[in-house]
């Protein structure tokens, strides 16, 4: 039968529900409506006792998922025990414009709900293994109203957590939990410059994310915490933009970073060629520096073109 462990393993909550993942792939995912409050165990086992009674029936739910694995029915021994726990309920709601995301024109729609009351009853309930980790997406967590408590909830009960955050502003909770080493921050900051941080991000915040940015390398025990990300398009493509982002990171001791393109082309399949000779240039300099850059969600073909690339006008 078909079988997907992370339906056990891995919970992600939703500004109006619960599911065991984010929606990657344009399928049909199980989904539990939730709005805050206590976690409901009871009712959400049997849901997930549901989704696996509907793939075995060749339903539409995860259906052409790749994290789906064929197995013997006999062998199945999973029980709800949440190994991570994904932060998905502020999705609309951010302090920043990116051109690329369709989230945030959405904002009114609220930042869902408050987590510590949830996070509480999964412990209580004993559902948190001992090293489940915790992440927060969005939207942009470190504006909502409990983020401070639950982050700090979080770092106090010795879980590690990944922070995805534009920085526009600094968070004391974040701080703590680098000085603690129980997690790193992801900031997807797509330019080295004001002009291209306000084409991209849509407003004028580059002088604070920088602020930002070096109070949380002073806070960090080791540079492997913190993490930057740049989404790779039209508007920012140039390369004298990506030699001064690595010069940047370095200059910070920044020791990794990401490289992405834009969901919006990739998917059009319009994808440029200058977009690919920059990526293979941010790889190469990145190397230069000492710096590891990582491909974030680029397929393999993609990857291998930007390598490509690198070997023959960068080496």
């Amino acid at each position: 039968m078909k079988f997907c462990i992370n339906l056990f393993n891995d919970v992600n909550f939703e500004p109006d529900s619960i599911q065991p993942c984010c929606n990657v792939h344009g399928i049909e995912v199980p989904k539990f409506p939730f709005s805050g409050g206590e976690f409901p165990a009871q009712a959400y086992c049997e849901h997930i006792k549901n989704v696996l009674a509907r793939i075995r029936n060749s339903e539409n739910v995860c259906k052409g998922c790749p994290q789906l694995q064929t197995i013997d029915e006999n062998h199945i021994e999973a029980a709800v025990k949440f190994k991570t726990v994904s932060f998905n309920q502020h999705r609309f709601f951010c302090n920043c414009k990116c051109e690329y995301c369709d989230l945030w024109p959405h904002k009114s729609r609220g930042y869902g709900y408050e987590v510590l009351p949830t996070l509480e009853s999964l412990q209580t309930q004993d559902l948190l293994d001992k090293n489940c980790f915790f992440s927060w997406g969005g939207g942009e967590p470190s504006i909502l109203p409990g983020f401070e408590d639950a982050a700090q909830w979080i770092t106090k009960h010795g879980y590690w957590q990944n922070v995805h955050t534009n920085a526009l502003i600094y968070s004391p909770a974040i701080g703590r939990m680098l000085r603690r080493d129980q997690g790193e921050i992801n900031i997807s900051l797509d330019s080295s410059s004001p002009e291209i941080y306000r084409n991209v991000k849509g407003i004028n915040g580059f002088a604070r994310v920088v602020d930002s940015l070096k109070k949380y390398v002073a806070d960090a025990r080791s540079p492997a915490q913190i993490v930057l990300k740049y989404i790779i398009y039209e508007k920012n493509n140039q390369i004298p933009e990506i030699a001064q982002f690595i010069k940047m990171c370095a200059s910070l001791g920044i020791k990794k970073i990401q490289l992405s393109f834009d969901f919006r082309e990739v998917n059009a399949n319009k994808v440029s060629e200058q977009t690919y000779v920059a990526a293979a240039f941010m790889s190469r300099q990145a190397w230069n520096f000492g710096i590891e850059a990582m491909p974030f969600y680029l397929s393999r073909e993609a990857v291998e073109k930007i390598n490509n690339i690198a070997m023959a006008n960068f080496s």
